[in-house]
């Protein structure tokens, strides 16, 4: 291993919540509808093949499209809104567990219980593992042939 790979994220969601809201790309402050924060490189992105006026286009997103300059085609995301994670190998892409979880091991799923959420060093740490010895497109096909829904194509 060669030591730490990924950004450094913040021990508590909220925290990390708050760090996403806006981008400041172009010299000015840009809110995000859907922040997706590269793991690699600490970039805010939008989230979802959108563009800025809300329409959905055939073209692809902002992390597939980061992905290609940041990661040769291969793409690590922390999506906030959703809290979890998104693995990308060129235009295909799937879902991995959070990141963040609740002081029982568990992830809130929205069941209407505002508990804290903590960084799990043991997922992040295994996400990590996954990059560094080029797991991602492995775990990506595995994940996808087995996935009651696939993301569609090119559409992070």
């Amino acid at each position: 291993h060669l030591g730490q790979v990924f950004i450094t994220l913040p021990t508590i969601y909220t925290d990390l919540y708050q760090l996403t809201k806006f981008t400041c790309e172009g010299g000015g402050k840009k809110a995000v509808d859907e922040p997706a924060m590269c793991l690699v490189c600490g970039r805010i992105l939008n989230a979802g093949n959108k563009k800025a006026s809300g329409v959905f286009t055939n073209a692809a997103g902002e992390c597939t499209i980061h992905a290609r300059s940041c990661g040769a085609g291969l793409g690590v995301y922390f999506l906030v809104q959703q809290c979890q994670v998104l693995l990308i190998r060129g235009s295909r892409g799937t879902y991995w567990p959070s990141l963040y979880l609740d002081a029982s091991g568990e992830v809130n799923e929205q069941r209407g219980q505002n508990r804290p959420l903590f960084l799990s060093a043991k997922r992040y740490k295994k996400l990590e593992e996954l990059y560094v010895n080029h797991q991602v497109s492995k775990e990506i096909v595995r994940k996808r042939s087995s996935a009651e829904t696939v993301i569609r194509m090119d559409w992070f």
